[in-house]
């Protein structure tokens, strides 16, 4: 493994390395190819008058050009700044103010999509075409945002006919690797700050855990907009010389493909999150053997927790080990890990620390022992600079080199750790880091809103599901679907609460804080009723069930429309939650078969009625 982005593009560019294979995405792409396309990416920017330290926003649905960028930024020295294509207008509009970047490479329908022209009027901005290389007129000056977007420069067009860089770019350990965004409020983003030390401090002891090779095939299909897809995919293939496997993003229609792949691609590692794990569970009928490969190894759960006892479950169930990973962004990946082997691993704990050190403390800072909870605390070199200008957050995290999570935890006489809870009201949502305060701040803007709350509910699939608790106006009528439209066009779908219900006031405690305890059993309440109401009409708990898991209104939701796709917001992901939502309402558990063929309303109706028979009890 390599230790500096010097010696990982230097092996990456080496003529004896040409033919390994880099990634397997919508095509096979070689390291010949990638070092290729690094030198001559880094000579694009630097014509492009682009400086060192520099900040380049990234943003493409192509992986490849993600990984050309990313890389090509962090050995020019440019500070790579990736950027989530399902942003919305107004998020992108302030996420741009507040990053103020010298380029922006994106893909061209996010131009039109962010109106750039209108954001940035003076910024390098090279828009991300199709991967097809074409021939055609020789290197032209960059694109500005003043002048017409012709197909010559985009990026690829650019790409093939750029020289190459001599790379002879001086980059230093403490410079700024990237920034990469994590929750935070509307009015007050927090993106975190990582140098390149902090990065490949832990792609170091994340090549010791996984006991990474050249020969190895790691299989990740996150997104490249968090630091598990972005840090554990290309970048830990790069390092390593080992190959990223990524042909499709992952989606519960490709669940089938994921385990064939495990074999079609000799995956030694995959790299997960619990959600997508508890997706593979509910559908391993005839695939409980697929890992059973003479090159699979491990199983790698990051980003949020893992249950002990289905990580038992699904561990005898597969015949595999899961190492349970814990970190957040601003520890670039990993702190600590349970697994894989026997003195590293205990069920329901994110193991030890490695390569850093942890500590409990109390409110008054003092250390606590075994067995008392506390405030984590985390010490090492793989931690973030700071939030990047957010002095009031850096300030309050970042105390005498210690790293305050604001997770709440303990440890025990063997030293394993524990995560019990959270100091915030952070919501961890299959893997995304969810801020409810950035979400009531876009549903108080509403006219129909006096006030609003947002918090988590527990979800046996994403673990936590975002709800909103709304106090409508007085002199406008309150109309739901409006709300969920209006949340809709500017929040990201995964920031769209779950659910919403209505309540006269918020309840406060004298100080003007909310009494979240009170909500959640208002929540109950509420489906308590909702369910009541319906007169035990099994279509309209269905219905209701559907409206939550597609974030319609029910009356846009028609029981005799055969064909889900015809359904907005019916997707496969969220049938999946639409499934999960009728388990829990009727108590019962369907087969892969069943839920496949649950295809409408009357479809899921008549499956639950022949489940709910006598002989079926």
């Amino acid at each position: 493994m390599t230790r500096d982005i010097y010696s990982t593009i230097n092996q990456i560019v080496s003529a004896e390395n040409r033919n390994k294979v880099f990634a397997y995405l919508n095509k096979k792409y070689t390291y010949g190819e990638l070092g290729i396309d690094i030198k001559k990416t880094v000579n694009i920017i630097e014509e492009s008058g682009i400086n060192h330290g520099d900040k380049i926003i990234i943003s493409s649905l192509n992986d490849y050009a993600v990984s050309i960028l990313f890389l090509s930024c962090l050995r020019g020295g440019y500070v790579a700044v990736p950027f989530d294509p399902n942003h919305t207008f107004d998020q992108s509009a302030r996420l741009f103010d507040f990053v103020d970047p010298d380029a922006l490479f994106l893909d061209q329908d996010l131009i039109e999509k962010w109106s750039i022209q209108q954001i940035e009027q003076k910024k390098v901005v090279i828009p991300i075409e199709s991967s097809i290389r074409r021939k055609g007129s020789l290197f032209k000056k960059m694109l500005r945002i003043e002048k017409p977007k012709e197909k010559e420069t985009s990026f690829f067009s650019l790409l093939s006919n750029a020289e190459e860089s001599l790379l002879e770019q001086k980059v230093k350990q403490e410079d700024t690797a990237y920034l990469l965004f994590t929750s935070g409020s509307t009015s007050q983003p927090k993106a975190v700050q990582i140098n390149h030390k902090a990065l490949f401090a832990n792609l170091s002891t994340l090549n010791n855990v996984y006991r990474l090779q050249e020969e190895s095939n790691i299989f990740n299909i996150l997104t490249l907009y968090h630091t598990d897809g972005l840090i554990q995919g290309p970048l830990l293939a790069a390092t390593n010389l080992a190959t990223w496997v990524h042909p499709f993003d992952f989606n519960v229609d490709k669940i089938q493909h994921i385990f064939d792949g495990i074999y079609k691609y000799k995956i030694s590692h995959f790299i997960v999150v619990p959600t997508i794990l508890k997706f593979l569970e509910k559908f391993s009928e005839g695939f409980e053997n697929s890992l059973q490969t003479t090159n699979f190894k491990y199983i790698i759960s990051s980003a949020s927790p893992l249950d002990a006892s289905f990580w038992k479950s699904f561990e005898d169930k597969f015949k595999t080990i899961i190492i349970n990973n814990y970190g957040l962004t601003e520890t670039v990946v990993g702190a600590s890990y349970s697994g894989p082997d026997q003195d590293t691993l205990k069920y329901g704990s994110v193991g030890k620390p490695k390569d850093c050190i942890f500590k409990i403390i109390d409110e008054n800072g003092q250390s606590l022992g075994p067995g008392e909870k506390g405030e984590l605390c985390i010490k090492g070199s793989n931690l973030l600079t700071k939030y990047f200008r957010n002095e009031k957050a850096t300030a309050a995290t970042i105390i005498d080199g210690w790293f305050h999570t604001g997770d709440i935890g303990l440890y025990d006489n063997d030293g394993f750790y524990f995560i019990e809870g959270r100091k915030n009201n952070l919501i961890i949502s299959g893997g995304i880091n969810i801020q409810p305060e950035e979400v009531n701040e876009v549903i108080s803007r509403h006219s129909m809103i006096l006030d609003s709350a947002c918090f988590g509910v527990p979800d046996p699939i994403f673990g936590e599901i975002l709800v909103a608790a709304v106090v409508p106006s007085t002199n406008i009528e309150f109309e739901k679907d409006k709300l969920i439209q209006y949340c809709k066009d500017h929040l990201q779908a995964i920031k769209v609460p779950s659910s919403f219900f209505t309540i006269d006031e918020i309840p406060k405690t004298i100080s003007g804080k909310i009494q979240y305890t009170e909500l959640r059993n208002l929540h109950k309440t509420d489906v308590v009723t909702h369910n009541a109401e319906a007169h035990h009409s099994r279509i309209a708990i269905i219905i209701g069930a559907a409206s939550d898991a597609f974030k319609l209104p029910n009356n846009k939701i028609n029981p005799k429309i055969s064909n889900s796709m015809n359904t907005e917001g019916w997707d496969s992901l969220a049938h999946l939650i639409f499934i999960t939502n009728l388990e829990k309402i009727f108590n019962i558990r369907f087969s892969t078969k069943e839920i496949m063929n649950m295809t409408s309303i009357e479809a899921a109706d008549k499956t639950i009625r022949n489940k709910l028979k006598p002989s079926n009890v």
